[in-house]
């Protein structure tokens, strides 16, 4: 039988500060959030839950319902990953923090954002990326050189 005491826990007051710290990070781009996938869970439990990773350090912030009560649980865990053997780690709770409904909202608000931003411009690259084919064609279409572009426009000029 181990004698490991379970991870201290404190407050949603004494989470205030650690709270302020994660947005104000996420909100300078200094501070990745992921947003796990919930299709893979119970969706009536697990509601919200946020993953930063920070070197040997994981946060997670997540909001959770009791599935027999319909509580919500706001709650912050922050966990050491342990690397065991080669590619394996071991994740330990340090310690958590409850959170009220307007302290994860605020949280949820600042990821959403960022999430949102990230989602735009991977878009906006992608879009970049498959377009270069079309805009090097457009561009060879509209240069003084091409013979074709002269071709289209006099013969369009007939028609009117």
């Amino acid at each position: 039988m181990s004698d490991q005491l379970p991870p201290p826990g404190v407050d949603s007051k004494k989470a205030e500060k650690y709270l302020d710290q994660l947005i104000n990070l996420i909100s300078r781009e200094r501070l990745l959030v992921s947003r796990t996938d919930l299709s893979r869970f119970d969706p009536t439990a697990l509601k919200n839950h946020y993953r930063l990773n920070l070197k040997d350090y994981e946060i997670e912030v997540s909001h959770t319902k009791h599935p027999d009560s319909g509580q919500d649980f706001y709650i912050i865990l922050f966990n050491n990953l342990k690397h065991v053997e080669g590619n394996r780690s071991e994740r330990v709770i340090l310690a958590y923090m409850h959170l009220t409904q307007e302290q994860f909202k605020n949280f949820k608000e600042t990821s959403d954002r960022q999430l949102a931003k990230k989602a735009r411009e991977a878009e906006e690259k992608r879009f970049v990326e498959v377009m270069v084919p079309v805009d090097q064609a457009l561009a060879d279409l509209t240069s003084p050189e091409s013979n074709s572009g002269k071709d289209d426009i006099a013969l369009s000029q007939n028609f009117i």
